[in-house]
């Protein structure tokens, strides 16, 4: 026992004790030292085990220049993390900020570092740094280390000094005796087995020394896999995790014993040390292995109670109610994180304090291999309930106890106490001079060891105060033209809202070189006309700390103005869309737009809408190219307006409603009621009368004429039937000729009392030639002398009758209250015409009109109404119908206005036709506007053609430049057509789902696209998606199999066809179970998990040809394979079984493995002993190999011991199939000498490949 006189001797002396996993720590954070940035070639080099984050140990720094650049620019470092060979060195930190973020980003690409990895292997080459006494020589062999090369940014924003470096580690690559092979693991009890074993940073200790399968059982143990359902943000989901896990960094500047004591505490280790050996015990669940009681017992694992029991119940101090577990959580980026048991509001915690008088016990304890919430939380229930079933025992046993060993599990009978075979596990054991032992347990129980996984909830990332230094580049950089040219434009940008940045910094470049630059607190900035040329804009966040972000930037030029190289045109029946084509247009260009004539310039943008033009007429366009350099020549072109009816948006537009018809009956009833006014002082004579009612005929018959309404609806008309311009104007004149009228004539004046008048004038005419007509007006008043208040109606009806057959109704009716102090006024009108002419047409119009008015404030509001029925000669119908409701303030210029026109019409030749428009606008006294639209027609023209067209559309007019943006939908066309600088589509939350993207020219689909059929093209090489036989298909010709090169059919089924892949195909990302199909330089075809090497291999194609099956792929079909193992510490012959082999005749390969160690007393190294190995079949032996042991003396303990390996492999040939079972006898054969043998495992293997070769 030479290797554990010096740590464990006080132990083992004169009796043997295990060594506690359970050691409470004091309510303080653990030490960081081995996590933090180290300066220096002084300092320990740590081990990592499994995955944590360290410092490094910066051991070299060197500056350099950059070629033809600045002085000093480069920094480099090297920096050595731990001892290798490691997995790899995954992240950096550069103050605690990932490598991958993006502040180390350049602009244009790379970023503001480069860095060179070594994992730490012991042949590892040396870099090429760049550091003049750095050489080849220069390897740090066995050493995971970087160069990192450090660039520092002109603005010295990016490295605020020389940053502390931290990386996470995935650790050492460690030896498994369970498969030999030697991998990244995060097994502790094979990381323990390392670091014993290991000459450089570990105890070195011997394979020999340590009973091996007690290690292998462990690490079988603890890589049990259990589930536990893990909430994270809210979300609940069941998490798959190993039973114990080591992500350790072990301090090589402490004690080996020290460090051994903190693995063993993640794992609840325990390191007996027997029969020469030293064994790792995880205290677990189990059942006992040995018996104790006072009577005599047929087990021959049994020792009899020698001396008294004394028992004693845990003491205060080792009792808790609520343990608490810190550990190094791995989410968040292992900062110390804590978990406590039983919960506050647990049933359980009240119970145990109840039991505990209300007194809190309550004990920390640090876990540094511990790194996940799952373990945290189990351990804290296992120190917790451990705490609370601490009974101890003590007592001597018999001689047949020596067997018992620290860590075992026992059964203790004992009839007064009423324990029947009652757990304890052994904490010690020491052998007396008469041969018995005396023994300590404590109280043992299944019941503590949760392991079926826990529930919990957990958070991902750690703590966060903000970082200063991390200040966030500006966005949406834009310069807005300066329509005064009084400057460059005006520069804008968008930053996120952060506390950390105070301003920005705006600097414009030329070729390089800073031509100005300027401090603003605000997100933008007037920009200096500059000379002509090409620059770059670099804008910058400044944070609190004077930390500068990346710059933003915005490239643009400023050009002399070219002339436009064309005017495209977007023409109407009365407007035209003028847009200049001139490709490189630099900073600030706009253009300049006349008509006709370029003394006045009618409005600069980017385009221009000349609206109020006669349709059929041709125009000249005039286009410059200006900014604040100047301006280009005049570049005209000729554009046409079209005579188009079915725009009915152009022909009615918002003019619809801007009737004059109710101006015309107001001047009617204004010169009626200064006639009848006058009237009423004094009868008129005849010849007065029939003036009277001459003027205010014609006013009426004239008011038929102009109403706007009547003659769009005809110019309508006129271009829907033959195109030419009809307009019916008709002039009445009522001749008096006294000879042949008979009339009869009245007027009467009521007058009741001094405020209220009636007054009516009637008249019937006719004439020789039978045109007749009949005149009456009516008009009442009342007013209110002493308030001013006054109210007035005017009814005004003639009927009317032409030699030529026509007939005419006419009515008027107006009803008015004012208010002369105040100034308010309300009106209601209403108008109505019935016609017919000679030719048989018809017509009926009807207005009503209702207005408010208010002088003082200007404000004033109207509702008119306007319809019209008409039939013509030849047949044709219309009907029409206008209402319109306006509000205005002539003080502010405002108005808004709301229109509806409707008209269905016939044709005498069978077409037929409806249109619908409804405008809302609003006005400014600028001249602006702002009008949204919506038109809508439907037409069947005499050919039987039918048709419908929609217009939804906005206009607005701002500085003298209208902008229209719209949709039409042409049914005559199949035209969907979208009008409009910017198009998208968002869901109902307001995210954009449909967008065109302008810069790239395409359209782009945010989420899924879902259609029933899809299809590229409609012939040749095409892809199709969509229902049927073939959900997916690509090929050319009829959509089938034959004719496909990839097809997808709805049963699954895929077919493809001259597959060439380029570049890699693999089944999966990461290195878990995966298939890899592409040439690596050494494999073309790999299957297997973890790296991808031959010994992880399931399957394997090399480029060379060669090639690799693991046996399991055809177990118990191609290959059969059994196997077994088993130990023994008693009996002369230990025997293991494979297992039934089932054969089909073919050659069986048998392999055996065996382990055997032994010991005696005195200096026997002249000894030695052979390890005998027998193979049989059904009992039979088959083969027979040996192998001789030599021994080794240990002086200090006067003692010689026998340990190795012996190995056997065997080619069964028997012929005949059926089952058979192969079996390995380990025996020791030799000279006889007083050997003990204390140990023996043996393994046995079979394998058939039942391929025929």
């Amino acid at each position: 026992m030479g290797f554990f006189s010096g740590i464990w001797k006080a132990v083992t002396k004169p009796f043997k004790k295990i060594l506690s996993w359970l050691v409470p720590t004091p309510d303080m954070p653990a030490a960081q030292a081995v996590t933090v940035e180290k300066q220096g070639s002084d300092h320990p080099i740590p081990v990592v085990y499994g995955t944590r984050r360290i410092g490094g140990i910066k051991v070299h720094k060197y500056v350099t220049d950059a070629d033809g650049g600045a002085k000093n620019e480069f920094l480099h470092l090297i920096i050595v993390f731990c001892e290798g060979p490691i997995e790899a060195i995954s992240e950096l930190y550069f103050d605690g900020v990932s490598e991958v973020d993006p502040r180390w980003n350049k602009q244009g690409g790379g970023k503001w570092f480069t860095v060179q990895r070594c994992n730490g292997a012991y042949d590892q080459a040396p870099l090429t740094t760049g550091i003049p006494n750095w050489t080849a020589d220069h390897r740090l062999q066995g050493l995971a280390y970087i160069h990192l090369r450090l660039q520092m940014d002109e603005s010295q924003s990016v490295w605020r000094g020389e940053p502390e470096v931290t990386a996470r580690i995935a650790g050492r690559k460690i030896y498994d005796p369970r498969n030999g092979q030697t991998a990244y693991s995060e097994n502790l009890p094979l990381q323990l087995l390392d670091y014993l074993t290991n000459t450089t940073y570990g105890k070195g200790l011997s394979l020999s020394r340590l009973l091996q399968q007690s290690f292998i059982e462990s690490a079988h143990w603890a890589d049990e896999q259990i589930t536990s359902d893990v909430t994270i943000n809210g979300v609940t989901s069941a998490v798959t995790h190993a039973r114990i896990t080591g992500n350790l960094v072990i301090d090589t500047g402490k004690s080996v014993f020290s460090n051994v004591k903190q693995m063993l505490s993640g794992m609840r280790g325990m390191m007996p040390i027997g029969s020469g050996q030293l064994r790792l015990v995880c205290e677990k669940e189990g059942d006992p292995v040995f018996f104790f009681g006072h009577g005599h017992s047929v087990r021959q694992n049994y020792a009899l109670i020698t001396g008294p029991i004394k028992s004693k119940a845990g003491r205060k101090n080792d009792r808790y109610n609520r343990v608490i577990i810190r550990f190094p959580n791995k989410l968040t980026n292992y900062e110390r994180d804590e978990v406590h048991y039983p919960d506050a509001n647990d049933p359980l915690f009240a119970e145990w304090l109840a039991e505990d008088n209300g007194v809190l016990l309550e004990q920390s304890f640090e876990f540094d291999t511990i790194t996940n919430k799952a373990e945290a939380y189990q351990m804290a229930e296992i120190v917790a309930k451990r705490s609370r079933n601490r009974m101890e025992v003590s007592f001597t046993a018999s001689p047949p106890a020596i067997v018992v060993e620290p860590g075992d599990i026992v059964g203790i009978s004992d009839d007064t106490r009423g324990w029947d075979e009652k757990p304890f596990r052994v904490e010690q054991c020491k052998l007396r001079e008469d041969g018995d032992v005396d023994f300590e347990f404590i109280e043992h129980q299944n019941a503590i060891y949760p392991w079926s996984g826990v529930a919990y909830s957990d958070r991902v990332g750690g703590t966060n105060l903000g970082d200063p230094t991390n200040i966030p580049a500006p966005t949406a950089l834009n310069i807005v033209v300066d329509p005064t040219f009084n400057s460059g434009g005006r520069l804008l940008w968008s930053s996120e809202s952060n506390a950390f940045i105070r301003r920005y910094v705006v600097k414009i470049e030329q070729s390089g070189n800073t031509i100005f630059e300027r401090e603003s607190f605000v997100r933008n900035i007037d920009l200096p006309r500059l000379a002509v040329g090409s620059y770059t804009i670099k804008v910058y966040a400044v944070g609190t700390l004077g930390t500068w972000s990346p710059p933003a930037n915005i490239s643009f030029n400023v050009t002399v103005p070219l002339a436009p190289t064309d005017i495209q045109f977007t023409v109407g029946n009365f407007e035209i869309e003028a847009r200049p084509v001139l490709s490189g247009a630099g900073l600030g260009t706009e253009f300049e737009f006349a008509i006709d004539t370029t003394d006045v310039v009618r409005g600069r943008g980017i385009s221009m809408v000349f609206a109020g033009l006669q349709y059929g007429t041709e125009y000249t366009i005039f286009a410059r190219t200006v900014n604040y350099t100047g301006s280009s020549a005049w570049v005209s072109r000729i554009a046409t307006t079209t005579a188009n009816a079915s725009n009915i948006v152009d022909l009615i537009g918002e003019d619809v409603g801007a009737s004059i018809f109710d101006d015309v009956l107001a001047q009617v009833q204004a010169g009626l009621q200064e006639q009848i006014d006058a009237a009423v002082g004094e009868v008129p004579t005849v010849a007065e009368v029939q003036q009277i009612i001459d003027d205010a005929l014609a006013i009426v018959e004239q008011a038929e004429g102009e109403d706007a309404r009547v003659s769009i609806i005809e110019q309508i008309n006129s271009i829907f039937d033959d195109g030419d311009r009809r307009a019916e104007i008709k002039q009445v004149s009522i001749l008096l000729q006294t000879e042949t009228i008979t009339r009869a004539s009245q007027v009467l004046q009521l007058q009741a009392g001094a405020n209220a008048q009636l007054v009516r004038l009637d008249q019937v005419e006719s004439q020789a030639d039978g045109t007749a007509e009949t005149l009456s007006i009516v008009q009442g008043k009342v007013d209110n002398a002493t308030t001013g208040l006054s109210a007035t109606f005017t009814l005004a009806q003639q009927a009317k009758t032409t030699a030529d057959g026509a007939t005419t109704a006419l009515n008027s009716l107006s009803a008015t209250v004012t208010n002369p102090t105040t100034g308010l006024s309300a009106t209601n009108q209403l108008a109505q015409q019935a016609k017919t002419t000679a030719d048989g047409a018809t017509s009926s119009i009807n207005s009503l009109t209702a207005t408010v008015n208010n002088p003082t404030s200007g404000l004033s509001a109207t509702n008119p109404l306007a319809q019209q029925a008409k039939t013509t000669a030849d047949g044709a119908t219309s009907a029409i119908n206008s209402l319109t409701a306006t509000v205005n303030n002539s003080t502010t210029g405002l108005s808004a206005t709301n229109q509806l026109a409707q008209q269905a019409k016939t044709t005498a030749d069978g077409a037929v036709s409806a249109t619908t428009q409804l405008s809302a606008q609003v006005n400014n006294l600028d001249g602006e506007l702002a009008l949204a639209s919506l038109s809508l027609q439907a037409t069947i023209d005499e050919l039987g053609n039918i048709s419908g067209r929609a217009y939804l559309g906005v206009t607005t007019t701002v500085g003298g430049v209208s902008t229209v943006t719209g949709l039409v939908v042409d049914g005559a066309t199949n035209t969907l057509e979208f009008r409009a600088n910017t198009f998208r589509l968002s869901n109902s939350a307001g995210a954009v789902q449909l967008y065109w993207d302008s810069g790239r020219q395409k359209w782009v689909f945010v989420g899924d696209l879902v259609g029933n059929n899809f299809q590229t093209a409609t012939s040749g090489y095409r892809a199709e998606m969509g229902n049927g036989a073939f959900p997916f298909w690509y090929g050319t010709g009829t959509k089938n199999l034959a004719n496909a090169l990839f097809a997808v059919d709805s049963l699954g089924n895929v077919t493809i066809r001259n597959v060439s892949i380029q570049g890699k195909l693999v089944t999966s990302e990461g290195t878990g179970t995966r298939i890899e199909v592409w040439n690596d330089g050494t494999y073309l075809i790999w299957a297997g998990s973890g790296a991808k090497t031959d010994v992880n291999a399931l399957f394997f194609i090399k480029a060379n040809g060669t090639g690799f099956i693991k046996s399991e792929f055809f177990a118990g079909k191609i290959i059969e394979s059994k196997s077994g193992s088993g130990s023994s510490t008693s009996g002369a012959i230990l025997t293991v079984f494979a297992g039934a082999h089932s054969s089909d005749g073919f050659p069986v390969e048998i392999s055996a493995n065996a382990y055997v160690s032994a010991k005696a007393s005195g200096n026997l190294t002249n000894k030695s002993f052979i390890v005998r190995l027998v193979l049989k079949r059904n009992g039979t032996a088959i083969a027979t190999f040996d192998t001789t042991l030599s021994g080794s003396y240990e002086s200090l303990d006067a003692e010689t011991y026998w340990s190795g390996n012996a190995g056997a492999t065997f080619i069964d040939t028997l012929a005949t199939a059926g089952t058979r079972n192969y079996s390995v006898e380990v025996s020791m054969v030799g000279t006889a000498s007083p050997f003990t043998l204390f140990t023996r495992y043996a393994s046995i293997k079979t394998f058939e490949n039942k391929l025929p070769s």
